[in-house]
């Protein structure tokens, strides 16, 4: 940077853009809990965001929506203890949103229940092509919920439909 910083863009992504374009291979070191260690490069977090936004144009997400709109409004309604939003695998879209449930002690709704219920709140585009029903979420040990797991575990079941679901 070439001038005082108060003239800088400093949005998250002129500063990915900044340190990709001058400490591309700095690697970049994170410790989970259970003591695994992640390495990547500002090189590689540029290029993960360029797929990130990529992805939220094909699914007609415009720049600055909230993503995790579609796990906040299922939190909110009454026979849904806590909710998580995922990204599956589908044939024609490459991707699309499920949604995995933990109900209420007692909760009894169904997937096309709530996703009724979920049609007179949000836009088309954000209703999950599934809802499914699990007796957790997983979390780490700061409560942050793990959607690696949840995607490694769900990340194929629109495939299983044929991709079409919805």
């Amino acid at each position: 940077m070439h001038q005082p910083m108060m003239y800088q863009d400093l949005t998250t992504r002129a500063l990915i853009e900044h340190a990709a374009r001058y400490h591309r291979d700095t690697e970049i070191v994170s410790v989970a809990t259970s003591g695994e260690k992640e390495s990547s490069s500002w090189g590689q977090v540029a290029e993960n965001a360029r797929r990130l936004a990529s992805a939220m144009t094909r699914l007609a997400i415009p720049a600055g929506a909230r993503c995790g709109t579609l796990a906040w409004n299922n939190r909110r309604h009454p026979a849904i203890r806590s909710a998580a939003a995922i990204a599956a695998r589908h044939r024609r879209w490459d991707e699309r949103p499920v949604l995995l449930c933990v109900r209420e002690e007692g909760g009894e709704i169904e997937e096309a229940e709530l996703l009724a219920w979920y049609q007179e709140r949000v836009p088309k585009w954000q209703l999950p092509d599934r809802i499914l029903f699990i007796d957790s979420l997983p979390v780490s040990a700061t409560g942050k919920v793990l959607k690696n797991r949840l995607r490694a575990e769900f990340g194929q079941i629109l495939l299983g439909d044929g991709g079409e679901a919805g």
